[in-house]
């Protein structure tokens, strides 16, 4: 399984917020936290 999520510029995702999101997509489906190519969210920020 892969996990997209979108990030601040120069933030760089440490391993342990990637196995959250992916978890997250595990658990509840896309959603704004994580997502996938199927169903890709646009940012918020």
């Amino acid at each position: 399984m892969l996990a997209l999520w979108w990030i601040l510029e120069n933030h760089t995702p440490t391993p342990q917020e990637a196995k959250e999101r992916l978890e997250s997509i595990n658990k509840n489906g896309s959603t704004l936290f994580a997502f996938s190519f199927n169903d890709v969210f646009l940012p918020t920020f």
